[in-house]
C-alpha cells in the first residue's frame, strides 16, 4: 500500500491517482465503456499498490469498483 501524504500534499496525491488512472486506462482500454465520472470517483478513493511502474490500483479491484460506482442509482 502507497502512504497517503499528509493534508498539506493533496495536489500530490491528486498527481499520483491521476497516474495511476492513466496507467488503468491505459492497459485496460475502458475509454468508451465507463463514465469518466464513475473513473474518477473510484480513483478518489481506491487503495493504492505500489508496483515497479510506480503506483497503481490493483486492476480487477479497480474495474468492479468504477462499475459498481457507475451503476449507482443517484
Amino acid at each position: 500500500m502507497i502512504p497517503v501524504p499528509n493534508k498539506t500534499d493533496a495536489n500530490a496525491l491528486d498527481a499520483v491517482r491521476q497516474e495511476a488512472l492513466d496507467r488503468w486506462r491505459s492497459r485496460h482500454g475502458v475509454s468508451g465503456r465507463a463514465s469518466v465520472g464513475a473513473m474518477i470517483e473510484a480513483a478518489s478513493i481506491a487503495q493504492l499498490v505500489a508496483t515497479d511502474e510506480g503506483p497503481c490500483f490493483e486492476p480487477d479491484a479497480f474495474g468492479e469498483l468504477v462499475t459498481f460506482i457507475a451503476e449507482l442509482p443517484f
